[in-house]
C-alpha cells in the first residue's frame, strides 16, 4: 500500500475497535509513507497512550514537541484534539475545553463562524460543555446555526437539537424533535 492516508483510515478503524497493536502498526507504516507527517504522528502518540506504552505525561509532552513543529491546518487540528481527548480521559474538562478552544479558533479563522460552530456541536464538544456547565453556549450555537445554515446542512438543526435536548434531559422537546431529526438526515 502507497498512500499513507489509507493506512491512517486503517489504523483509526483499530483503534475505534480498542486493537492497538494493529492500529500502531499502521500508523508506523503510515508514518514512513508520509515523510513524518505531523498528524500521523500525533495518532501514533495518542495509540502508545491508550495501549499503555507511553504514560499521559509522556503523551502530552511528545504532543506538545509536535505543536512546536506544527505548521499547517491539519496538524494542529490532529494535534489539539488528541490534546482534547487526553484530558477528557484523565478527567481534566477545564484543560480540555482549552484545547476545543484553540481548534473552533482554528477553524473560524480558515472556514468562518458557520464551521467553527459546526465543530462545537458534536456529542464530544456539547459533553465537555454540559460538564462546565455552559450548555447555555450550546442553545446559542444551535440558535445561530439554525439561522445560518444552508443546504444541504439546514436539513441537520433538527438533529442538533434532539441532542441538546438529551444532553438537557428535556425529553418532551426531544419526542417532539425526533421526526424532524429523522426526516431531515434522511434528506441530507
Amino acid at each position: 500500500m502507497e498512500d499513507s492516508n489509507i493506512l491512517y483510515d486503517i489504523a483509526y478503524s483499530y483503534r475505534q475497535m480498542g486493537q492497538f497493536n494493529p492500529s500502531i502498526n499502521m500508523l508506523e507504516e503510515a508514518i514512513l509513507l508520509g515523510n513524518e507527517e505531523i498528524y500521523l504522528r500525533a495518532s501514533l502518540i495518542f495509540n502508545k497512550y491508550k495501549s499503555k506504552i507511553f504514560n499521559e505525561n509522556n503523551a502530552i509532552d511528545e504532543l506538545n514537541k509536535l505543536l512546536a513543529k506544527s505548521d499547517n491546518y491539519r496538524d494542529s487540528v490532529n494535534t489539539y484534539d488528541n490534546l482534547r481527548s487526553l484530558y477528557i480521559g484523565l478527567g481534566q474538562v477545564n484543560r480540555s475545553y482549552e484545547y476545543v478552544e484553540r481548534i473552533r479558533d482554528l477553524k473560524l479563522n480558515k472556514y468562518g463562524k458557520l464551521s467553527s460552530i459546526k465543530y462545537l456541536l458534536n456529542n464530544k464538544r456539547i459533553n465537555i460543555f454540559q460538564h462546565l456547565d455552559m450548555m447555555d453556549s450550546v442553545k446559542s450555537f444551535i440558535d445561530y446555526y439554525e439561522e445560518s445554515a444552508i443546504e444541504p446542512y439546514d436539513k441537520t438543526v433538527a438533529y442538533k437539537k434532539c441532542i441538546y435536548y438529551l444532553y438537557m434531559e428535556n425529553y418532551d422537546m426531544l419526542s417532539a424533535t425526533i421526526d424532524d431529526a429523522e426526516s431531515g438526515y434522511s434528506e441530507f
